[in-house]
């Protein structure tokens, strides 16, 4: 789509395939995925401190998963030649924003003290869908990491 990426293929010292690609992942993954596992601990510590609310806690632990394997599947699609069109990704986003919002409230219905009966119930079902889309993130990860595998060069677009 534009020269600018295929010309850095062309520069000496960059080592082999595999090694550009594993550098490449490194400099797009490493600071979103540092910020997820901090998040991630600080979810952690705090289910720690207040062991009264670790199951009210664990949900939000889903939902920060749940981020990070949108990062991750987002940009293996996209360095794989495989980007999803933008209805796609919107989509994902909607489905993900929609889930962690019922993570931060179902929860609090059905384990806090609120008059609302029948909340409990719900909590499976939320379970069984961050399950069902984190399969689904793995699926498109795995598909991009294919399609980076497939590429000549991981600055070149395919053949």
């Amino acid at each position: 789509m534009n020269g600018e990426l295929p010309l850095l293929a062309l520069l000496p010292g960059l080592g082999g395939h595999a090694h550009v690609r594993w550098q490449l992942l490194r400099a797009a993954l490493g600071l979103p995925l540092l910020m997820h596992a901090l998040v991630l601990l600080l979810v952690g510590v705090a289910m720690l401190c207040w062991h009264d609310h670790a199951a009210m806690l664990s949900f939000l632990l889903l939902a920060q998963l749940g981020a990070a394997t949108i990062t991750m599947a987002a940009v293996l699609n996209l360095f794989g030649g495989r980007a999803l069109p933008i209805w796609g990704a919107g989509l994902l986003l909607t489905i993900a924003i929609a889930l962690t919002l019922l993570s931060m409230l179902l929860p609090v219905l059905a384990l806090g003290r609120h008059p609302l009966h029948g909340a409990a119930s719900t909590l499976p079902p939320l379970v069984l869908s961050w399950l069902l889309f984190g399969a689904a993130m793995v699926w498109l990860g795995r598909r991009g990491w294919r399609g980076m595998q497939r590429l000549p060069h991981p600055f070149l677009a395919q053949p």
